[in-house]
């Protein structure tokens, strides 16, 4: 179940890359996002995305209570849903991607650091 866990968290250990995990996360959903959602149907998205919110919360919840921290930067899978989220009604196309993910990038470090 650890295993498990730390897989969902990490996003399949993308959030152990030492120098930035949360943006090498949240760009490897906008390539995901190109490469899986061009031909699906609009709804599938946010489908996934929710779906993957209840269970990346679950987890982080599980790993949080063995890694006795507030906030690890390990744990990615919120970046990846946020960032789902952020690509939902964008234009399926690599420049609205890019600059949804450099959107979202400049806000989520904005807000953490006001909140610091």
């Amino acid at each position: 179940m650890r295993y498990l866990a730390d897989c969902i968290v990490t996003m399949f250990y993308i959030g152990r890359i030492p120098f930035a995990p949360g943006s090498w996360a949240s760009l490897a959903a906008v390539i995901l996002w190109l490469n899986f959602f061009k031909n699906l149907n609009y709804l599938f998205l946010p489908i996934i995305a929710v779906t993957l919110f209840f269970i990346g919360t679950y987890f982080s919840h599980l790993v949080l209570r063995t890694t006795k921290t507030k906030d690890p930067s390990f744990i990615v899978i919120d970046e990846w849903v946020g960032m789902w989220i952020g690509l939902y009604l964008v234009q399926h196309d690599v420049l609205w991607g890019l600059g949804a993910f450099f959107c979202f990038r400049v806000l989520v470090v904005n807000l953490i650091t006001s909140f610091t």
